[in-house]
């Protein structure tokens, strides 16, 4: 016998939470039900008690049927109903599956424990010790808010509200059943053009340049939020940028003007773009802010949106100075777990044998055309990593040290790093002295790296007079000076 022939006891449901709970009952006089099996269930789960019972006689004589969510949204989903020539679709808001509950079971097992408590002997008395609950902040709210405890209370704080059951093929059942009919058929409420052709056009876009590599390739579809580029192009201006960015995370500026609309200009494209991206390697990456917006959460990890826009920034930083990462040194400055760092590489870089590398290659066409832009996306990058060295405590004279083990070759097109080195006290003595230099040891002296240091009284009258020969005549103060050189 299947659940639409059997009797249904009684149905409740929670709106808010889309349970749903079915009471059938069963026979127990049929020749497929097991009398003894069928009491001891009951006696394991009600006990020899008469009060708050799970089943009404001596008999498991119910069945009940709780639901489980089969999606976890179903906005993508419609249930659809067929006639000659037509379909007419109903939006759904949720879909359960109906699954039978085991609670009886429960009930016998906390039966079996209070039993087994009552037998124990009675502890000894226990210190107790007293806390008080510190204030609670918003962030430790938001996190108890999502703990599996919390969920449990809000769902058993929700009352059941009782329902009418109605079998399939009832009266009542088939009034239900057309209103899924749509009675209005001349109207077309339809938004899709009129034309196949046209709906093809609204799905493809003319793209004149495919020369952009990298994900950026998927924008030309759909963009953020499962947007179609129909929807989008009913956009303003701003907000078609922004979720073009969302979905491309990198995207170089000749790829970004082909899926704007042909009345757009470069000077407002380049306004807008500024306010959600940010210019690394001539190309633009989507703002940290923009992507994790405030008060949200690592889906992964659980960090908060603060701390990935500070670690996400540091890692743009990185590829303004080079094109590869290495992502374990890049784990050891700014301490994130392993997942988080990964899904930020994966967004704006691939990887390679050297390290991550930077997703698409250095647009210099845009960094010739528009270098005011240029210069302006320098200054801001230069402010912030004033700001990224204090949030990591990386000193600006070790910042370099550490970022040239992070980076592992300059950016393209841009100028190889100079080496320093220090040359000793002796040779900076001998070459003063002789007034002369080398074709091929010609050095520029760093002004900005010059130190004095005071000669110890303890050195004897050579070191003395050594040191008198290292000091240029007019100098009353015998000092030693220390110059730092760059080869050219």
């Amino acid at each position: 016998m299947t659940y639409d022939d059997g009797h249904c006891l009684e149905a409740r449901v929670k709106p808010k939470q889309q349970k749903v709970e079915l009471e059938f009952s069963l026979n127990t006089c049929g020749p497929n039900y097991d009398k003894s099996k069928g009491e001891a269930i009951a006696l394991n789960a009600d006990g020899h008690s008469e009060k708050d019972t799970y089943f009404s006689g001596s008999k498991m004589d119910k069945q009940v049927l709780t639901s489980t969510r089969a999606v976890t949204s179903a906005d993508n989903y419609a249930i659809g109903l067929l006639r000659p020539g037509e379909l007419h679709l109903t939006p759904l808001h949720a879909i359960v599956q109906m699954k039978p509950s085991f609670a009886y079971m429960d009930r016998s097992d906390k039966g079996d424990s209070s039993a087994g408590g009552a037998e124990e002997e009675e502890d000894e008395p226990k210190a107790v010790t007293v806390r008080f609950a510190s204030t609670e902040t918003e962030r430790l709210k938001k996190a108890r808010e999502r703990s599996y405890n919390f969920l449990q209370q809000q769902m058993a704080n929700e009352p059941w509200t009782s329902v009418k059951f109605h079998k399939f093929g009832s009266e009542t059942s088939a009034v239900q059943r057309t209103m899924l009919l749509c009675p209005q058929m001349d109207q077309d409420m339809s938004d899709l053009p009129g034309t196949p052709q046209d709906y093809l056009k609204s799905l493809v876009i003319e793209n004149e340049s495919s020369t952009s590599s990298g994900n950026s390739s998927s924008v030309s579809k759909t963009a953020s939020c499962g947007q179609s580029m129909q929807a989008l192009q009913k956009l303003p201006l701003p907000d078609q940028i922004k979720a073009i960015m969302m979905s491309a995370k990198v995207i170089d500026f000749a790829k970004l003007m082909s899926l704007m609309p042909k009345a757009a200009d470069e000077t407002s494209v380049v306004r807008s773009l500024q306010q959600v991206a940010v210019l690394v390697q001539g190309c633009w990456v989507v703002k940290s802010e923009v992507l994790y917006p405030k008060d949200s959460f690592s889906p992964q990890t659980g960090v908060s949106a603060e701390i990935l826009c500070r670690s996400r920034d540091y890692v743009m930083w990185l590829y303004t100075q080079s094109r590869h990462i290495v992502q374990q040194k890049l784990v050891d400055t700014i301490k994130l777990p392993p997942e988080d760092i990964k899904q930020m590489l994966s967004s704006m870089a691939k990887l390679t044998p050297e390290g991550w590398e930077f997703l698409l290659p250095f647009d210099r066409n845009f960094v010739t055309r528009h270098s005011d832009v240029v210069q302006r996306q320098q200054m801001l990058w230069d402010a912030k990593q004033q700001y990224l060295s204090k949030a990591f405590k990386v000193a600006r004279q070790e910042s370099k040290g550490r970022n040239d083990a992070i980076m592992q070759s300059p950016p393209a097109g841009g100028r190889p790093r100079q080496r320093r080195r220090t040359r000793s006290r002796q040779d900076s003595a001998t070459s003063e002295g002789s007034g002369s230099e080398s074709g091929t040891d010609k050095m520029d002296v760093d002004l900005t790296k010059v130190k004095r240091e005071p000669v110890s009284p303890s050195r004897g009258r050579g070191d003395g007079d050594a040191n008198k020969s290292k000091v240029s005549r007019g100098h009353a103060n015998a000092d030693v000076v220390r110059v730092s050189s760059a080869v050219k």
